[in-house]
């Protein structure tokens, strides 16, 4: 059932915003408003996102609307506003709008409108955006630098030209958080993160199958309330959800991308990194050994080879990982996987000192390029956190820019 807001703006013409259910006319608005850089993914992004809003308007789990703003009978906006059930910001439940594109500023200020109402009427007083469910394919933030790059999935993408901000910042929204995308560009061959060379005797590096991913979800959920990422105040947390979306992300790639590229592949070989210095008269190189082993032990085409795990070698617990996930803009693009988007990375802050992080980097990266991986970049790295600026930030470059806009949204006297 379609419920109509008639807001007047001109004698001779209004805007009006229509709460639909109506897959078609959400498919219309979205193609006919959305901007994607790579047209060819247009149609796939969307089919995508169908999908998702789909299974979800009927869901009581899940509170959603769909806003579509129509001028003189013609579509000028669309947006997503949502009561996500895992969604928090800073520690506390939040509404959200999400995927908003409007033509023009009349659109926008009544599209907000109408998700500002959705967020009062069920008794939250603070909606950001843009926050683009599902994360995995829509990202966070609106886009302000980068936009000569190539997409990224889960990245957040908008036109150069975009005025959202603008709009918003007319609205009483401010800037609240800011994510940074980041090429990493010194760890190859191990070159570089020196102190993932060694690792702690008390720490086994090591796969996990899907399934066996899936057993142990509540192990990662313990990580990630233990990790010394997990402890700081984040202004975008998804919990369990994320976690199941990354491993849905896993379950979509073709078992063809799994195949080892590399049939000369020796691990003695393999896990050589140069080791050099302004007092060394040669090149000498240094075998890490444990490396060695994890490429004998486990089967690397069935293993999820894009999480790498760090366990404690008495307990057998899990105590790091770094999820990273493919590009599959390239696998809907019918090509070969070769671009890796390093989302999520966590480690019990009781083993912190332990040179976890830089080990199971340098085993990613390396058993990643197996699989013929030779591009990697760090997203949505929030820039107010001093971990990841500290741990990420010298090995790469920024590359992309979005920003999370917020606001406080009161009741009427």
């Amino acid at each position: 059932m379609l419920q109509e807001q008639e807001i007047l703006v001109k004698p001779w013409e209004f805007v009006k915003v229509v709460d639909s259910n109506d897959i078609k006319e959400i498919w219309d608005a979205f193609w006919e408003t959305m901007y994607v850089p790579d047209e060819r993914l247009k149609i796939k992004i969307l089919e995508e996102l169908i999908t998702y809003i789909a299974l979800r308007l009927n869901d009581e789990l899940y509170k959603m609307k769909i806003f579509i703003s129509y001028q003189n009978s013609e579509i000028t906006g669309v947006v997503m506003g949502m009561i996500h059930p895992t969604y928090s910001s800073y520690g506390r439940k939040c509404g959200t709008f999400g995927w908003l594109n409007a033509r023009n500023f009349d659109s926008c200020k009544e599209l907000i409108k109408s998700c500002e109402r959705f967020v009062k009427e069920n008794g939250l007083r603070k909606i950001r955006g843009n926050i683009n469910f599902p994360k995995g394919l829509g990202g966070l933030g609106i886009q302000t630098y980068g936009f000569n790059e190539q997409m990224m999935y889960g990245v957040a993408f908008n036109s150069l030209n975009s005025r959202l901000i603008e709009f918003l910042e007319k609205l009483g929204y401010k800037k609240d958080s800011r994510y940074e995308c980041i090429k990493i560009t010194t760890s190859s061959r191990l070159e570089s993160w020196d102190s993932g060379k060694i690792i702690d005797k008390n720490i086994r590096i090591g796969y996990l199958t899907l399934k066996e991913m899936r057993d142990r979800k509540e192990e990662f959920h313990d990580l990630i309330a233990k990790s010394f990422l997990g402890s700081l105040p984040f202004p975008d947390a998804s919990g369990r959800y994320r976690l199941d979306e990354i491993l849905n992300t896993y379950a979509k790639v073709p078992l063809s991308h799994y195949k080892i590229r590399h049939p000369d592949f020796n691990p003695k070989d393999y896990s050589k990194c140069k080791r050099e210095g302004r007092f060394l008269k040669k090149t000498r190189y240094h075998r890490v050994h444990e490396f060695e082993e994890v490429w004998n032990t486990y089967d690397l085409e069935k293993v999820v080879t894009w999480a790498p795990l760090a366990f404690d070698k008495k307990t057998g617990e899990i105590v790091g990982a770094i999820l990273s996930v493919p590009d599959l803009y390239e696998d809907m693009l019918g090509g070969a996987l070769t671009r890796n988007n390093i989302d999520t990375i966590m480690v019990n802050k009781k083993y912190s000192g332990k040179r976890i992080y830089t080990n199971l980097n340098n085993i990613g990266e390396l058993t990643c390029r197996l699989h013929g991986m030779t591009y990697y970049e760090g997203t949505t790295i929030f820039y107010n956190n001093p971990d990841a600026i500290k741990s990420v930030f010298p090995y790469g470059t920024n590359i992309r820019t979005h920003y999370v806009m917020q606001k406080r949204v009161k009741n009427k006297k």
